[in-house]
């Protein structure tokens, strides 16, 4: 696999996007500072490199990419309250969207899918906590990765905790789905479950404050070396700019810049380190 993205570069956003002018500064300062695994001099990181960026390709990935295909071409409507970075004025907004429209919109593509299971497989987190379900496709992954690990994935809307459920069921893996506002559940699921988490993956709500927060509410729950992922992290200036406020917390140990997303390991026993890499 080769190592420089100027060898293939996927466009990371639509062009008819309205957030194309934020994001293209992003990408070409992102490029700049992508780093090989042979500019790696971290023996931690070169194995993740190795091992989850470089990872074989599951063959689990193909039944779930099969599974959003599917999905794609289905017509059904359901009632969708965007609770995250739809939200306009901090008011909710609810309107209807077909499955097929969902699936293409935010279901996570198979290179991503494939991070996340590698990222699962290799590590092994025990306790392991998701921050929007959606319509399961990123939980698949990430559950096809692990062995007798304990899954919690918090959603706010209730047709696609529906779905997901549905979905898990057909593959024949099990988590706990908890239904509500991340900004209730949160805490009530830290104040109900004391033991630190290993793996946490926010996908939810992609606003500056809100990741900010929920970052500062889980770091003091993480266990030492935990793992943290954020999804889009220079999806809006926003996000970039909880995305540099993270990376500068003391609890994290090192960062990891994928473009797309963020992965912090929290109170690894080592120097503070930032890496940018390509996935």
């Amino acid at each position: 696999m080769n190592d420089h993205p100027l060898f293939f570069i996927p466009f990371p956003f639509a062009l008819t996007s309205a957030h194309l002018r934020t994001r293209l500064p992003y990408f070409f300062a992102y490029l700049r500072k992508v780093q090989t695994r042979y500019s790696v001099h971290s023996p931690f990181v070169y194995d993740f490199i190795l091992h989850v960026l470089h990872g074989t390709r599951p063959p689990k990935v193909e039944e779930i990419e099969s599974l959003r295909k599917v999905l794609a071409q289905q017509t059904t409507a359901i009632n969708y309250q965007d609770l995250g970075a739809g939200m306009e004025g901090g008011k909710k907004r609810i309107e209807q969207a077909s499955v097929g429209m969902l699936a293409q919109r935010a279901s996570r593509r198979s290179v991503e899918g494939s991070f996340l299971l590698n990222i699962c497989r290799y590590f092994q987190p025990k306790r392991c906590l998701e921050l929007g379900t959606h319509l399961g496709i990123s939980t698949l992954y990430q559950l096809a990765g692990l062995q007798d690990s304990y899954f919690v994935s918090l959603e706010g809307v209730e047709d696609l905790q529906v779905l997901a459920r549905q979905h898990l069921e057909t593959f024949g893996f099990q988590a706990d789905l908890r239904l509500g506002n991340f900004d209730k559940l949160l805490p009530a699921l830290l104040e109900e479950q004391k033991s630190p988490w290993d793996y946490v993956f926010i996908d939810g709500n992609h606003r500056e404050e809100p990741t900010l927060r929920y970052t500062q509410l889980l770091l003091p729950h993480m266990s030492d070396g935990g793992i943290m992922i954020f999804d889009d992290i220079h999806w809006s200036s926003g996000m970039h700019r909880a995305w540099q406020q993270i990376v500068t917390m003391p609890e994290v140990s090192v960062s990891i810049d994928l473009y797309r997303m963020g992965v912090c390991f929290v109170n690894r026993p080592q120097a503070k380190e930032h890496f940018t890499l390509w996935m």
